[in-house]
């Protein structure tokens, strides 16, 4: 879903967290164990005790029907030999410096963590961003509003909070003091804004949420939720599956330090069939590193092998590797350009 959470200055206070996930329009740790309330970092697992009524659960909060649920965990990456590159990157976007000198402060550098849920098919997808506090939000959303020539307003309701970017509003659940959760993109429409704000609590109370999705609990037991970014998806029930619909899901952990440690995996309907997309996979790293014998060591940390029925890749890669990488792609694209097709039109003959 690409469509902003606000097309104002929240979006730019909220930076990164709410930029990543989006949200759709009104037309459109430790590793899980099979404990709910602790299989992720905490998000509503910790809220009862400030906001009475909410969510018990860590993934309650989510869409009971669910097919997608990932996370990125900023504090961990902060501390990484790729920060600095981050920092230089977002230190080189204008708008971004307009945003942290409105706010008085780096929004990204108060991300902690962002989880996300939902299923596509029903444009319902939750996302969940720890780190910024109301105040934050009311100093930063407000000053990054001004900016724009927008007014930004919050009104508590509840445990909810109404934020008003000059008609158009949208809603937060706060789960804890620094954890919140939302899930509608804004609208000026009076019937949208009540149904987003009853959607929304009812996603907050976590009464029938994805903790209760025997699946995706299962699935989540495959990925480390304390990773820099973890992702789970259950292929078998989305409209336009990839993998022309061999695979019945996927997941991903990726843990960024020093290098690059990836563990990720898909899962099909027997053994035999993940034998056999591992032998055709494994002739493509051949390939690959036939054809690029300069990238043959980095490939050959790529490991492929079968458990059950599912085929799983395995790849620590150094900082070094990764930038052999980048090195590499970027001298590629030249020659990969020039032997691309002229398609700008000729000029007419006179």
């Amino acid at each position: 879903m690409t469509n902003r959470f606000l097309s104002s200055g929240l979006a730019a206070a909220l930076a990164l967290s709410v930029a990543t996930f989006g949200c759709g329009d009104k037309n459109k740790s430790k590793k899980a164990n099979g404990d709910d309330t602790a299989a992720a970092p905490a998000t509503a697992a910790t809220a009862t005790a400030a906001a009475p009524g909410l969510s018990k659960t860590a993934f309650a909060v989510f869409p009971k029907d669910s097919v997608i649920l990932g996370g990125v965990n900023l504090s961990g990456l902060a501390g990484s030999a790729f920060w600095p590159m981050v920092e230089a990157k977002m230190s080189a976007d204008p708008k971004y410096q307009e945003v942290v000198a409105a706010c008085g402060f780096n929004p990204l550098s108060k991300i902690e963590q962002v989880l996300f849920a939902g299923n596509p098919d029903h444009e319902d997808v939750v996302a969940v961003v720890k780190g910024f506090t109301k105040e934050d939000i009311q100093k930063c959303g407000a000053a990054a509003a001004k900016t724009e020539g927008k007014t930004l307003t919050m009104t508590a309701e509840g445990n909810l909070t109404k934020i008003t970017v000059d008609d158009e509003v949208a809603y937060l659940a706060w789960l804890d003091d620094k954890t919140f959760a939302f899930s509608s993109a804004a609208t000026s429409d009076a019937d949208d804004i009540e149904a987003g704000k009853k959607a929304l609590a009812a996603h907050a109370a976590g009464t029938d949420g994805l903790d209760q999705n025997a699946d995706m609990m299962a699935l989540l037991k495959k990925v480390d939720t304390s990773a820099t970014v973890f992702f789970i998806g259950d292929i078998s029930k989305m409209k336009d599956a990839p993998m022309d619909g061999k695979a019945k899901s996927a997941f991903a952990s990726l843990l960024v330090k020093d290098g690059l440690k990836i563990d990720a995996g898909a899962t099909f309907s027997d053994a035999e069939t993940a034998k056999a997309v591992l032998t055709k996979a494994n002739g493509m790293v051949a390939m690959v590193q036939g054809m690029k014998p300069e990238l043959a060591d980095l490939v050959s940390k790529v490991k492929l092998s079968v458990t059950g029925s599912d085929l799983i890749v395995q790849a620590n890669l150094t900082k070094a590797d990764l930038d052999k990488l980048q090195s590499t792609a970027k001298s590629m694209l030249p020659g990969m350009a020039g032997g691309m097709p002229n398609t700008a039109a000729k000029p007419a003959t006179p």
